[in-house]
């Protein structure tokens, strides 16, 4: 009997070696990471479909290659023959890196490598390879998200704690910091209501802490107290955490609103002024000239900032001019006077561009003595780049933080406007002058010949017109270039504008055309060709025998009212 169990059992084994290869197979093909057999020289022997999956290869492509020299891209080369050094020597390798797919894109993966030993020889070994593609970018967008929000916290300007359901702080920013002087870790580990809350407050504010932790947030004005005991107002916002459906904490947001509370018990004072400058803001942004946006301010400054001694100066060459006034004593009193920038007060706070007050410690005030009265220097406060305003007293007079405040704005709508005034000034003055001469241009003449024809019908003048061209123009474009023929146009324009009465108007027409309006001519214009002929003659273009001196080609007409012939003509 025991010979017949002996002779079973061969094919008993047989038959379970069988089944066990058919379960590997099974569990091989089936598995969900991508595998891979290497010999001991790196060859891969097999592999099963979810590695074909993983890297786009065919079974026919994959086998007799070597693994590293298939997956490994180039500067993960040495590390992936690292990692086969390692195994084969026996070790099991555990890493996250990057593989290389078929169509050369980088997979992130991780690789479990393992020998493979049959009898305490080793014949190989296995790779196990998972994709994290998608946990590594889950992972990056978590520290971006994470990175986020810890800038958020630290960032934010309301003071924020993070507590758990016992009340402790679990985390604070640096606002909370600035806010109660609690450093960070001197709050971390405290009771929220124990470290902040005054025994006045005490109650109210652990009722705040269990009605949170119950899941109600809690919004509230109360007050607080700081490290050095003082109280502080501040609104507290009091929000429940929860996670997956369980409640970890909550947090708690501190604004300090002592500066709000203030400002409401001003409100009303200050609710009108505010007004009033808007209402001055739209008449300076609608005023034509400097004059009247001077005039404005100093009315504004009188009415609403209470500042009846007033005036603006400007910034002429090299000093502040006074030029308007809100009393004409003070006018009077300032009529020679100059203030000089970054010297005397005035000086200072325009080259400082910041207010300053007489009254301010260690500064000096400026005192002006008239046969009238004497005025003191109030504060002094910069126009934007273009002036200074001052403000002066002649009894005691307080200026306050408001006052400040409030001439600023102002004075800001007044630097805007002569901003924009001035701008619009250039612009104008840009259309009608020719750019590379200085001369007036042809949209001027289309302008000012409709003047001076009226002007000329109303008293019976006649008009000269005279049309000039520049001889061999071109050839001195030719022969030394069009930045010579530039500087040759210059140097025209202004001979010939130097020649002429300051009631003559020069037009550069086009090109190397000028045009000239003589007004109330008596019918002769001989003698002003002559002299232009005469002034142009005397340039000389090039030098040595390579030179010529410059003529002109001259054409003149006399234009009457009543003849019926137009300009144009």
């Amino acid at each position: 009997m025991v010979s017949a169990e002996r002779d079973k059992r061969p094919e008993d084994l047989a038959r379970a070696l069988e089944e066990e290869k058919a379960h590997l197979e099974n569990l091989f093909e089936g598995i969900q990471e991508a595998i891979v057999l290497v010999d001991n020289e790196g060859m891969i022997s097999r592999a099963n479909r979810e590695f074909e999956n993983l890297f786009g290869y065919g079974e026919k492509e994959i086998l007799g290659r070597n693994i590293d020299e298939l997956v490994a891209p180039g500067e993960l080369k040495d590390e992936a023959r690292e990692i086969t050094r390692s195994v084969l020597s026996g070790g099991k390798t555990l890493v996250e890196t990057r593989r290389r797919h078929r169509d050369g894109n980088l997979i992130d993966v991780s690789v479990l490598a393992a020998p493979v030993s049959v009898k305490d020889s080793q014949i190989g070994h296995y790779g196990i390879y998972r994709d994290i593609s998608e946990r590594k970018r889950a992972e990056a967008l978590l520290r971006h998200e994470k990175a986020h929000l810890e800038h958020l916290f630290e960032s934010l300007q309301e003071a924020i704690v993070l507590v758990d359901n016992e009340g402790i702080i679990r985390k604070a920013n640096r606002e909370f910091e600035n806010l109660f002087g609690y450093p960070s870790e001197e709050a971390v580990g405290r009771n929220i209501d124990d470290l902040i809350a005054p025994d006045d407050f005490n109650a109210e504010a652990r009722e705040i802490t269990r009605l949170v932790v119950s899941g109600k947030k809690q919004l509230t004005e109360t007050k607080r107290r700081r490290k050095d005991g003082t109280l502080v107002d501040v609104s507290v916002l009091a929000s429940p955490i929860s996670v997956d459906g369980s409640r970890e904490g909550y947090y708690g947001i501190y604004r300090d609103i002592s500066d709000r509370k203030r400002a409401l018990e001003k409100l009303a004072r200050s609710r009108w002024r505010i007004e009033q400058l808007h209402i001055t803001a739209r008449e300076l942004d609608s005023c034509s000239s400097e004059d009247q946006s001077f005039r404005i301010t100093l009315e504004a400054a009188c009415s609403i900032l209470d500042l009846p001694l007033s005036s603006i100066s400007m910034v002429r060459k090299d000093r502040l001019q006074p030029v308007a006034f809100s009393d004409p004593g003070l006018e009077q009193a300032l009529k020679n006077h100059r203030f000089v920038p970054g010297r005397d007060l005035p000086g200072r706070a325009y080259m400082e561009r910041r207010t300053i007050r007489a009254d301010s410690r260690g500064e000096k005030g400026l005192a002006l003595e008239t046969g009238d009265r004497d005025y003191s220097l109030l504060v002094a406060s910069p126009v934007g780049q273009y002036g200074v305003f001052t403000a002066f007293y002649c009894d005691e007079r307080i200026f306050d933080d408001e006052q400040a405040s409030l001439l600023e704005l102002l004075l800001s709508y007044t630097s805007e406007a002569v901003k924009r005034i001035r701008l619009l000034m250039e612009l104008r003055d840009q259309a009608i002058h020719d750019p590379l001469t200085g001369l007036f241009n042809r949209n001027y003449f289309d302008q000012v010949i409709q003047q001076e024809m009226e002007r000329a019908s109303r008293y019976q003048h006649s008009i000269g017109i005279v049309m000039i061209d520049i001889d061999r123009f071109k050839e001195v474009n030719d022969r030394f270039g069009h930045q010579k023929g530039d500087e040759v146009l210059k140097a025209v324009a202004g001979v010939l504008n130097g020649a002429l009465r300051k009631s003559d108007t020069i037009i550069r027409y086009c090109g190397d055309e000028f045009l000239v309006v003589l007004p109330e001519t008596e019918g002769d214009t001989s003698l002003v060709i002559r002299r232009l002929r005469r002034v142009v003659s005397e340039i000389t273009v090039g030098t040595g025998s390579d030179s010529f001196q410059l003529t002109l080609s001259i054409g003149a007409v006399l234009w009457r009212p009543g003849d019926g012939v137009s300009i144009d003509s």
